[in-house]
């Protein structure tokens, strides 16, 4: 009997290791929300390269030109993402940028990558 204890214990733990820590599927959910509020935004901004009024393509290449600043933020360790995504959203907000995130229609995506962001911030800093 106890041998028969002991393989169901051992194929338990084969079939559900343990997790790291309790919080790291949370932690990873509210990543993939906000690298995926990053992409839709910064998806919709390069559609408009393609668009035939030269005052949205000139506005997406400076939103662009911003986010470049920046690098690859979904590739960003937590910390590094996190700031990194503040400080682009501070930029989208300055007086010379802002009117272009507007332009383009893109504000309520810029929210919502504030949301993502502070939701994965206020939890992982708690």
């Amino acid at each position: 009997l106890p041998e028969l204890e002991k393989a169901i214990e051992m194929e338990d733990l084969a079939l559900n290791p343990p997790v790291a820590n309790e919080l790291t599927p949370q932690v990873i959910a509210l990543d993939e929300g906000r690298d995926r509020a990053y992409q839709a935004l910064m998806s919709r901004v390069r559609s408009y390269a393609f668009d035939e009024d030269s005052k949205l393509r000139n506005a997406a290449a400076r939103i662009e030109d911003v986010a470049a600043r920046y690098g690859n933020v979904i590739r960003m360790n937590y910390d590094k993402e996190t700031a990194a995504i503040e400080n682009f959203l501070t930029d989208l907000k300055g007086e010379n940028i802002r009117p272009l995130v507007t332009k383009l229609g893109v504000t309520a995506l810029v929210d919502r990558l504030e949301k993502n962001n502070k939701a994965f911030a206020d939890f992982f800093l708690r």
